[in-house]
C-alpha cells in the first residue's frame, strides 16, 4: 500500500500517534487546535523523494512548545510511521492558530 494510501486509510490513529510524539518530545501543554497531515513529493534532479508535511497547528505562543529541547523529534515521529508502515520523512512545521486561520481565510478567498 502506498503512503497516500496509508494515510487515506489511517488518518485519525496517524494523527493520534504524531500528537502522542509531539506530547512526549515536547513536554508542553499547549493546545494542539489541529495537526494537517498531507503526502509530498520532493524533486531534485532526476530524483523524485515522499515525504509526509506535518502541519501543528497550536493555540499559544511558540516559546510555550520547548521546541529547542525536542531532540529526537523527527526520529520518533519516522518510527511511529513506520508502525503503521508509512516509510517516509516526516517534516514538522508548528503555526500559530491565529497564523493558519488568517492564512486559510486567504486561501478559501482565492479558491
Amino acid at each position: 500500500m502506498t503512503n497516500v494510501a496509508l494515510l487515506q486509510e489511517k488518518e485519525a490513529e496517524i494523527k493520534s500517534a504524531v500528537e502522542k510524539i509531539l506530547r512526549d518530545c515536547l513536554k508542553t501543554d499547549v493546545v494542539f487546535d489541529d495537526i494537517v497531515m498531507k503526502m509530498e513529493k520532493f524533486y531534485f534532479d532526476d530524483e523524485v523523494e515522499e515525504y509526509l508535511r506535518i502541519r501543528v497547528i497550536f493555540d499559544g505562543e511558540q516559546e510555550l512548545l520547548n521546541l529547542k529541547t525536542a531532540r529526537g523529534l523527527n526520529r520518533n515521529l519516522r518510527n511511529g510511521l513506520e508502525e503503521f508502515g508509512m516509510e517516509t520523512f516526516p517534516v514538522t512545521t508548528f503555526v500559530e492558530k491565529s497564523e493558519w486561520e488568517e492564512s486559510y481565510a486567504v486561501r478559501k478567498k482565492h479558491a
